[in-house]
């Protein structure tokens, strides 16, 4: 994908970003919002292709460190918590790394400013690489039940 291709991808990142604002708001009319179904193979693929890896392990999932010496970090996502994740917590860490940094991660993870070091993909990842990460990460964690959205068929005016 060329460097244009992936400025005009960033304008629907920019409007998921601002429909799970919403739903954060307290809205009824927002508050079941999810991403559509993606592609956990997709995203695994994905996940590999941004990096993700190089910081990242995931339960379950074993190979995807394979080819790295030394990982400077090893986070681990997915597996049993002791706070279960709902999926807009997820989403929301896929979009904004920043907004909520576990307790145990923030000393020498964290950047002077209290910033996560993992890398923004705002300006990087589409929307649709963004809906198969999410998918492939959530088969891997204990999610709080949720009512997806029910996307109808669009019939035009």
């Amino acid at each position: 994908m060329t460097e244009g291709q992936r400025h005009k991808a960033m304008g629907p990142v920019m409007t998921a970003a601002c429909l799970l604002a919403l739903a954060a708001c307290g809205n009824s009319q927002s508050r079941g919002f999810t991403l559509p179904e993606g592609d956990p193979v997709a995203g695994q693929r994905t996940f590999l292709d941004l990096g993700c890896n190089w910081c990242h392990t995931v339960s379950g999932v074993s190979g995807l460190r394979d080819d790295i010496e030394a990982p400077e970090l090893t986070i681990p996502l997915g597996g049993e918590r002791a706070r279960v994740y709902t999926y807009g917590e997820l989403v929301t860490s896929v979009i904004n790394p920043s907004h909520k940094i576990s307790q145990p991660f923030l000393e020498g993870r964290t950047r002077p400013d209290g910033e996560s070091l993992m890398v923004n993909y705002n300006d990087v990842m589409t929307v649709q690489e963004m809906t198969d990460i999410v998918t492939f990460l959530e088969q891997h964690y204990t999610v709080r039940p949720y009512q997806p959205t029910i996307y109808t068929p669009y019939a035009p005016m």
